[in-house]
């Protein structure tokens, strides 16, 4: 497929910005490509743009996106590190478009107040889709040049910025990695030479401490205790301070340690411990879902991913529970079957269950006893669902919405009451960067992992 730039030049008067956007597809394949389709892949259009400005203004791009994939697709835009300018997207992710549809956002770039004449700026910006993310992208650029104005000819003292405080970094949403790992990152800022982050257990800081001060925009937690844990940065420079970012919330557990929350069970329905550095389901009885809450903060959007096998005989169904409400009067359940390579997504309310997504296959499910990695990503009204890095598909449901916990679910099957799953590098992470999103347990702390089980419809069996 061949590649076309156009390269068009603003005038605005302001300033002149390249801006690099890479989109990547990243969406429901709830449509097959069409075989028809001539020419597959994403379109952002125009290429290239430019633009100017005083120093302390902004500029504003406008670019519009085209699926052309030949599918039903979504695409996330998010800003790359590595610009001394402030950038943002008025976008961060398309939803689902159709085959040919498109539509337009905008890109504002902050021009700093210390900019000197003809100073240039360039700002990459990546989408990556969990589905597909070397397959379809396309990118567009943006440069911004600062130029004199009028103004600063006569009242030169007007232009400087003092004090030459750093604007607040934009801390992104935290990234897991493998065996329980993850890495927490932010956005360079002009004026700042270096930046100091606080970790804090609690979200009224109330034990902040100071994790990482340097120079570098990221910082990796190779192994890290079991629990919560809150992030914000800010910038700093010679003697000035920038004001804090937003808050990142990460609550993560590789279940080394059995004093870290979950409920450990044993009656004549269930077992659930610390086994062997995993948590264990052991069912005893039939006909039941056996449900885990993590023992963690309740919020608004977030993603949460786990990994888990089965040891021995495979059962019904292990996976996903989230959009928990007090004492489990409402969830959604994301379940796998491992021997027939299928999943399917459940919403559990007062009158009962509800099928969001009915059973379908899931090629990259790994059958039998290996660990497959299974993540949902819930933000407001949409779920996606994700087995080991291959996006199932992305639904419209808002029917259980507000501040909600997260868990893990398995089952038997009808005929074998016994089935062992295990489960491990469990992870919640926020999605929104405000403390607004998360609130405390009813008894003043953490939710307790508590346990529950619940009857199995027999009008939903795959």
């Amino acid at each position: 497929m061949k590649s076309r730039f156009l390269v068009v030049t603003l005038a605005l008067g302001l300033a002149l910005v390249l801006v690099l956007l890479v989109l990547t597809s990243q969406a429901a394949p709830t449509t097959r490509p069409s075989t028809n389709w001539q020419e597959q892949g994403v379109v952002l259009s125009p290429p290239a743009q430019a633009g100017s400005g005083e120093p302390g203004s902004a500029v504003t791009y406008t670019l519009q996106l085209t699926n052309q994939t030949g599918m039903v697709d979504s695409f996330d835009i998010a800003i790359q590190p590595g610009s001394a300018w402030i950038t943002t997207v008025s976008l961060g992710q398309t939803g689902a478009l159709t085959p040919g549809g498109n539509l337009s956002f905008t890109v504002g770039v902050g021009i700093p107040a210390l900019a000197s004449p003809e100073d240039q700026d360039r700002v990459t910006i990546v989408a990556t889709s969990v589905a597909s993310p070397t397959v379809y992208s396309a990118t567009a650029t943006l440069t911004t040049t600062a130029i004199r104005g009028l103004l600063s000819v006569y009242l030169p003292v007007v232009r400087r910025h003092w004090p030459p405080v750093p604007d607040a970094p934009v801390l992104y949403p935290i990234e897991m990695g493998a065996q329980g790992s993850y890495s927490v990152r932010w956005s360079s800022v002009a004026l700042a030479d270096s930046y100091l982050m606080e970790e804090a257990t609690t979200p009224d800081l109330g034990d902040g401490q100071i994790a990482y001060q340097g120079a570098d925009t990221s910082y990796f937690v190779a192994s890290p205790p079991p629990g919560s844990s809150f992030y914000r940065v800010q910038a700093l420079n010679d003697g000035w301070a920038s004001g804090w970012s937003e808050m990142r919330f990460i609550f993560q557990d590789s279940f080394g340690n059995p004093a870290s929350g979950w409920e450990v069970v044993d009656d004549d329905y269930v077992r659930t411990e610390y086994l062997g550095g995993e948590y264990r389901i052991l069912s005893k009885q039939s006909g039941y879902f056996y449900l885990l809450r993590a023992p963690t903060y309740e919020i608004q959007n977030y993603a949460v991913e786990v990994d888990a096998h089965w040891e021995g005989a495979s059962g019904n169904s292990y996976g996903l529970v989230f959009g928990i409400t007090p004492g489990f009067g409402q969830y959604y359940l994301f379940e796998v079957n491992t021997d027939y390579h299928l999943y399917r997504l459940l919403r559990r309310d007062p009158s009962g269950f509800a099928v969001v997504a009915p059973a379908s296959d899931a090629p990259p499910l790994n059958g039998g006893a290996g660990t497959n990695r299974l993540k949902v990503v819930r933000q407001d009204g949409q779920i996606t669902l994700v087995v080991n890095g291959i996006v199932m598909g992305t639904w419209n449901d808002g029917a259980i919405g507000g501040l909600t916990g997260a868990g893990i679910v398995s089952s038997p099957y009808s005929e074998s009451p016994r089935s062992d799953a295990r489960f491990d590098n469990f992870a919640v992470v926020s999605r929104d960067g405000s403390q607004a999103m998360m609130v405390q347990g009813s008894s003043g702390g953490i939710r307790a992992g508590a346990a529950e089980r619940d009857r199995q419809p027999g009008d939903l069996g795959w």
